[in-house]
This record gives structure tokens, sequence and C-alpha cells, in this order.
């Protein structure tokens, strides 16, 4: 099975290669905003896609609400927390919240 990873590049950029049989082979690129933006697109495509109403092929998905199935949160080893969040593809998404992080306008 071919995997695409991703790995930390010269010059503080993001590199893709594409893995096979225990061989891999540089894709290209990017700096880390252009792969933060990537991520998310492809996040919510994959999200948009596993869905009970697919979008039309062709369709750009550039930024979609994620349906989450489960979170949870426990303590970080350092300060603050570490956030759990599964997806519907079934993907976990982990995020660490340090002590002292801004609220949204929300409160949250």
């Amino acid at each position: 099975m071919d995997e695409i990873l991703a790995k930390v590049g010269p010059e503080q950029s993001i590199e893709l290669e594409k893995y096979h049989a225990g061989k891999t082979a540089t894709l290209g690129h990017m700096t880390p905003q252009d792969g933060a933006y990537l991520a998310r697109g492809m996040l919510a495509c994959a999200a948009a896609l596993c869905g009970p109403d697919p979008p039309l092929v062709g369709t750009v998905i550039a930024d979609a609400p994620l349906p989450v199935l489960r979170w949870a949160v426990k303590p970080s080893e350092g300060d603050g927390i570490v956030l759990t969040v599964t997806i519907q593809s079934g993907l976990e998404l982990t995020f660490r919240v340090p002590r002292g992080a801004r609220r949204g306008p929300s409160g949250v």
C-alpha cells in the first residue's frame, strides 16, 4: 500500500514523500503555512466524503465543519490539557492547549 508521509524539510519547509514497499520518493516541498491550508482542505474533503450526501466530483472544499464523533480531555505532561477529537472518518486529532491559552469570543 502506498502512503503519503510528511516530514520536516530544509529551511523550515515541509516535504511530502510517497512511501511504498520500504522505499520513499519525494513529491514536493511547501511552507508551513501552505501545509496548514492543505491539511485543512484535505480534512474538510475527507469529512464531506464521509457524509450522507457527498459533494460532486470537482467541488472545491477549502474549509468545512468537521463532524465530531467523540472527544476527550486529559491533563498534559507539561502544563495545560490535551484535547483529542475523533472525526467521522475515524481520524483522531490531538491538540495541546497550554495553561493560560486565550479564550475565544464565546469564552470557550
